[in-house]
């Protein structure tokens, strides 16, 4: 009886903890989402000046993206991330204060298996990235050998007044080779990270005596002592074309996938890539003067422009006008734990993930599926052609058996010839056939003169002969 006691007043402290541990969490849920509110719109923010050059991680977290979260949606989709997933260190203070890459957030599901609709929707340390569409895609990706939009490939090089300018065909992919990083992440492919540091190109050169190559600059690389330092960047990353190819409008047509220019890049030099003079970033890269004289007289000196509204990116003649838009940050110093600023949709790094994978694994297994069919089609095609020499033969060997008894007159030996050669043919059978039948007809005539030779040397003897006797 005192175990059943026991048994039903444990069920109840259980049940009353178990509430009471529901109500303080959707309250602390509900408070740091009013706080978050609240801090949203009591933050006070300032413009990010026009000249900056200096950007940090903190800014993933303090920089208002917005232009770029509404212009970016619709080719692609945002993705909330952190640091560990995507492969990207963020080392300031923000996220070594709190265990780098670690998403927190407070939800009963983690702690008892509870559907919890009050979950706290802030993860800390987390940031969003933008990963183009599938119907982007124009090159293939190195390491994966699929179908993939790789940075710095759809477009073309320019020579301007700040270096090599990387021209892109449309204004969102203006804004992801001139802002931000590339970052190829092994788990859902490249992604690119928000910038607010404007640059004629994000890239890291490589040359020899007949190919270039270039690669985005990893995130968290930046210009120190007026430089970009020399960068640790897998093989696999870098876009490689012919130099007689570097000016191509359409640079994507050109590069070179054999995996023999892995062991290239590795032995390539590293010419100077971006540079800050007069507080002015420059894209040097590779001289001009490396290229084909007859290649360069034909390559002008284009000026840049920037522009503050989306609309006036244009190309005009030696003219380049860039897009440069203002950015507002957090004002003050203070270390953030989440971003402040989110696009209006996003999806969650897991669910990205998920479909990243099945997507390659369906991509393997129709390229295995398409292997097969060139198989099967191949074994087919070298049968058939086996079948048709095989009855050519029998054919020819039928032919030849009709000859040899006679069955087929000998013109058909000729059945491949024209009509012409024909007409000439048959006077020379005829002259053939007549002369052998003059042949003969001479045979017997020698043939029955010996004879009568013969008869007469016999007759002639026999009387000889006689006469004797």
């Amino acid at each position: 009886m005192s175990k059943l006691i026991f048994k039903s007043k444990f069920k109840i402290l259980t049940v009353l903890l178990l509430m009471f541990t529901f109500s303080a969490c959707s309250n602390s849920t509900i408070e740091e989402a009013q706080n978050e509110n609240n801090l949203k719109q009591d933050l006070e923010t300032i413009e990010v000046a026009d000249d900056n050059v200096s950007e940090s991680s903190e800014d993933l977290f303090t920089v208002d993206y917005k232009e770029f979260h509404d212009l970016l949606a619709p080719h692609g989709e945002w993705i909330e991330v952190n640091g560990d997933e995507i492969n990207v260190n963020l080392n300031d203070e923000s996220s070594s204060s709190i265990n780098p890459g670690l998403t927190k957030k407070i939800s009963l599901s983690g702690l008892f298996g509870i559907n919890d609709a009050h979950a706290s929707d802030i993860n800390v340390n987390s940031f969003f990235v933008w990963k183009p569409s599938s119907d982007m895609a124009i090159s293939i990706s190195a390491n994966t050998n699929q179908p993939a939009y790789v940075p710095y490939s759809n477009g073309q090089w320019i020579n301007t007044d700040r270096g090599w300018y990387f021209k892109a065909p449309t204004p969102h992919e203006e804004v992801v080779h001139h802002y931000g990083r590339w970052v190829n992440s092994p788990s859902i492919g490249w992604v690119w990270v928000p910038g607010n540091v404007w640059a004629p190109a994000w890239v890291d050169w490589k040359i020899n005596d007949s190919h270039i190559a270039w690669a985005p600059v990893p995130y968290g690389i930046n210009i120190v002592a007026g430089e970009i330092p020399p960068v640790q960047t897998i093989e696999y990353d870098y876009v490689i074309v012919e130099k007689k190819y570097f000016f191509e409008p359409v640079i994507y047509k050109h590069i070179i996938y054999e995996p023999e220019t892995v062991v290239m890049i590795k032995s390539m030099n590293r010419p100077k890539g971006l540079v800050l003079v007069n507080n002015v970033i420059i894209n040097k890269g590779p001289e001009i003067g490396v290229f084909d004289p007859v290649l360069v007289a034909s390559v002008p000196t284009v000026k840049i422009h920037k522009v503050k509204d989306i609309k006036k990116i244009k190309f005009f003649g030696n003219d380049i006008y860039t897009y440069t838009p203002v950015f507002k940050k957090i004002k003050g110093n203070k270390p953030a734990k989440f971003s402040h600023f989110k696009p209006e949709k996003y999806s969650k790094y897991n669910e990205v993930f998920d479909k990243y994978k099945n997507h390659s694994q369906r991509y393997s297994a129709g390229k295995n599926e398409k292997k097969e069919d060139k198989k099967v089609e191949l074994r087919w095609k070298n049968e058939k052609i086996e079948k048709d020499n095989k009855n050519k033969r029998e054919s020819k060997n039928d032919y030849n058996k009709k000859i040899i008894k006679n069955d087929m007159p000998r013109e058909k030996n000729f059945s491949n010839d024209t009509k012409k050669n024909k007409e000439q043919r048959r006077p020379m059978e005829k002259n053939k056939t007549f002369k052998k039948q003059n042949d003969k007809n001479i045979n017997k005539d020698v043939k029955s003169k010996n004879e009568s030779e013969s008869e007469n040397k016999k007759q002639t003897s026999k009387g000889n002969k006689k006469n004797q006797k």
